[in-house]
């Protein structure tokens, strides 16, 4: 129950600092240092429910970030056996030189490693959809926040409305805000972060992400991000 209460206070705190930017957003004066103000925040309940996890104490997020480490093995452990096959050298996998695909709005971007991640990660990342009906994606991204391959209903084929596209083609994209990059970036165990997802055309959604790194022979590939409403 005290777990509990903690994660409820927690996910309190999320949802009143979502409010709270919402409000700042609208007003040009202060954003910036407001912002700031407010990232520390949710910094200091990501870190209580973090340090409540790792003491192994269950919690509502627990199968959360047992499903995310294990997947995010998997990955790894594919992506080695492709280099051990010579599907794929391991300078090609570890490609960070994006090319812009023309036409796309949102910006979408090719690499080399592009139709292995589509070959391999589906299998891996569409099933954990199925874990909790909160559960919004599940993708992996590398260290700069490139997603090649997302899942399935959120990788359709770009139209001419800029606003759908952000919320329907968000394969092939580089997500580098501040829940993106650190998604990629960290080599903790787990990381949990709350944030506000862009929807498009002006919506965003409450948002929880855990993610783990995915780690390819003992070198740092990006991680595997899980993301579900509060």
């Amino acid at each position: 129950m005290q777990t509990e209460a903690i994660d409820q206070q927690c996910s309190g705190l999320a949802s009143q600092v979502s409010e709270m930017v919402g409000g700042v957003e609208q007003s040009s004066g202060s954003f910036t240092k407001a912002r700031d103000q407010l990232s520390k925040l949710l910094g200091v309940s990501e870190t209580l429910i973090e340090l409540t996890a790792e003491a192994g104490i269950e919690t509502p997020d627990t199968r959360f970030i047992d499903a995310v480490m294990s997947a995010a093995q998997k990955i790894g452990r594919a992506f080695e056996q492709a280099i051990a096959r010579g599907e794929i050298s391991a300078a090609d996998l570890f490609d960070s030189a994006y090319h812009p695909i023309a036409g796309t709005n949102p910006e979408q971007f090719t690499t080399r490693y592009i139709q292995l991640a589509d070959h391999i990660l589906p299998g891996i990342q569409e099933p954990l959809l199925a874990l909790d009906k909160r559960v919004v994606f599940c993708a992996a991204v590398d260290t700069k926040g490139y997603l090649p391959t997302h899942n399935k209903k959120f990788s359709q084929s770009q139209g001419s409305d800029p606003a759908w596209n952000a919320a329907h083609s968000r394969n092939r994209r580089i997500f580098n805000d501040r829940t993106g990059l650190a998604s990629g970036s960290h080599t903790k165990p787990f990381l949990l972060q709350t944030y506000r997802r862009d929807m498009g055309g002006g919506e965003y959604a409450l948002m929880k992400d855990v993610s783990a790194p995915i780690m390819v022979a003992g070198r740092h590939w990006g991680g595997l991000r899980l993301a579900y409403s509060v």
